[in-house]
């Protein structure tokens, strides 16, 4: 669930945005402050990312 928050996350601060309401509306919101080409929200995410696999491995495991 946390990686699925992660990368609409990270989608809906990109220009194309996201369609939370697909297929019953075709509506997109976008937050564009930020373009996909920066670099200091590229490896925020990517970051997130990690840590979101992480958790979750850790929690497969038990750890």
């Amino acid at each position: 669930m946390c990686s699925r928050i992660l990368y609409l996350t990270g989608d809906i601060i990109t220009r194309g945005g996201i369609q939370p309401l697909l297929p019953f509306s075709k509506c997109e919101v976008a937050l564009t402050p930020m373009c996909a080409k920066n670099r200091v929200a590229n490896a925020l995410f990517f970051a997130l990312g990690w840590l979101a696999i992480a958790w979750v491995a850790l929690s497969v495991i038990g750890l």
